[in-house]
């Protein structure tokens, strides 16, 4: 926590840590610009979860859940025209890439370590 505090520029503790997010990132969720006033599905999503993030949201829109639904990954479902972003948009939801909304100082080296579990509340945070 002390890590994601000082990353998102919450803290001095850490001077030396770049920030986490982008200054557009900040702009964006400060502003209420990640869209839906704060109602809707969030997930993270990657190739290997992919049918069960589908399944996920039939299942929901069958229920007749019309909420906004936005599907996060860090660079795992590929271009935004690939065939799995493809298959998210079919069922009604955004597709966002983690990385847009990272500072561009963050070191690639630590965008493995922003996958899976990572992912979800960095994602909350970013909206």
């Amino acid at each position: 926590l002390r890590e994601l505090s000082a990353r998102s520029g919450l803290s001095r503790t850490w001077p030396h840590v770049p920030p986490l997010f982008s200054d557009t990132a900040k702009d964006r969720a400060v502003s209420g610009g990640g869209g839906g006033g704060g109602r809707g599905v969030l997930t993270c999503s990657a190739p290997r979860l992919l049918d069960q993030t589908l399944a996920m949201l039939t299942r929901l829109r069958a229920t007749g859940c019309a909420l906004p639904a936005q599907i996060w990954h860090v660079g795992e479902l590929g271009q935004p025209d690939s065939a799995g972003s493809r298959r998210l948009l079919a069922a009604r939801a955004a597709v966002r890439d983690l990385r847009e909304a990272l500072h561009p100082a963050l070191p690639p080296s630590e965008l493995g370590a922003m996958r899976g579990f990572m992912c979800k509340p960095l994602a909350v945070l970013a909206t």
